[in-house]
């Protein structure tokens, strides 16, 4: 085979090893669920730009749980991406919750840095517990304590309130 012919096949086989290349590095970028995550920097703009009116841009990371409040059993913090980690939870037919049967990925959204939390035991610094009829506490902590609060190994159950972006803008401790 002459030279002329080689070419080619040099320039396939380094092509194709480009592109395993950035499949493994694409590959690598996944959030524990094994789908990509986005960063907590990287919330998406929804209905900004683009001539199509709205949606995501090109780039972007899919939205997950936006303008929604999701029951979730949180059970961690990953401060390098600075999100929570969470187990969606199903409501039972009697009433209560448990950890979803269809859906036990661990899932992980950005904190909002001004989010309200409402707790009275764990989550908050602690005082006198109290319940409304709802099975919520008047007791009022931000960003800050929850972070320590899941650092330290604390779990609770919880309403998170998801903004459009996909943050978490308030947590609900539940207690059941």
């Amino acid at each position: 085979m002459g030279f002329a012919a080689m070419k080619p096949m040099k320039l396939a086989i380094i092509g194709g090893a480009v592109a395993a290349i950035a499949l493994l590095s694409a590959c690598s970028a996944n959030s524990v669920d094994g789908n990509a995550a986005p960063k907590a920097q990287e919330s998406a703009q929804v209905g900004q730009g683009g001539a199509g009116g709205g949606g995501l841009r090109a780039g972007q990371p899919k939205l997950r749980f936006p303008n929604t409040t999701p029951v979730v059993s949180m059970i961690g913090y990953d401060a390098k991406l600075g999100m929570v980690q969470f187990r969606v939870m199903d409501k039972l037919p009697t009433g209560g919750y448990a950890e979803s049967v269809t859906d036990q990925k661990v899932h992980r959204l950005p904190l909002d840095k001004n989010a309200t939390v409402i707790s009275y035991v764990g989550l908050c610094p602690e005082g006198s517990p109290s319940l409304d009829d709802s099975n919520h506490s008047p007791m009022r902590c931000g960003a800050k304590d929850l972070i320590a609060a899941l650092n330290r190994g604390d779990t609770t159950s919880a309403e998170l309130n998801v903004d459009g972006a996909d943050r978490i803008t308030r947590v609900t401790a539940l207690y059941f």
